[in-house]
């Protein structure tokens, strides 16, 4: 089955964020990856970010080796005067300078599917770890993996 892409590049892009009027960010609303940033089809079989969309309709090329970095730290904003270009090492130093390096863990984990009183009932049980997989809605490996102190060690 063959699909097209109706419109423009610019004319699809804009139809598909909305602005926050407190924050000035473009909120897309288009759909997203894993990792919470937009995303847009380029051609009938590649998708891109639409931070970086935005970067190349309205500021201009990327060079190779550069990445386009949120100053507001809102994944979805695509407002390129929220945008600026910069190295992987800016992104590390930016992350780090905006406090965003920490490692969360437990339920600060915005992933995690158990409590932490979830977790101790497991450790504490002798129930299979196949049937508490069930009950949990989690893997017989990650009963393993807390029964074994390998996930959620602090627990």
């Amino acid at each position: 089955m063959i699909h097209y892409i109706r419109g423009t590049l610019r004319e699809r892009f804009d139809a598909k964020y909305v602005v926050d009027q407190e924050s000035g960010c473009w909120l897309w609303q288009g759909s997203c990856d894993g990792c919470g940033y937009g995303t847009i089809g380029i051609t009938t079989a590649k998708n891109g970010r639409a931070h970086r969309i935005a970067w190349l309709l309205y500021r201009g090329e990327i060079p190779t080796g550069q990445n386009i970095l949120h100053r507001c730290d809102v994944r979805c904003c695509v407002n390129p005067d929220h945008l600026f270009m910069g190295t992987q090492a800016d992104n590390i130093l930016d992350m780090i300078a905006k406090d965003r390096d920490r490692h969360l863990s437990g339920e600060e984990n915005g992933r995690a599917k158990l409590t932490i009183a979830q977790v101790k009932e497991i450790k504490a049980s002798i129930e299979p770890g196949t049937s508490l997989a069930l009950r949990f809605n989690v893997t017989p490996g990650m009963i393993g993996h807390i029964r074994h102190g390998r996930s959620w060690k602090e627990i």
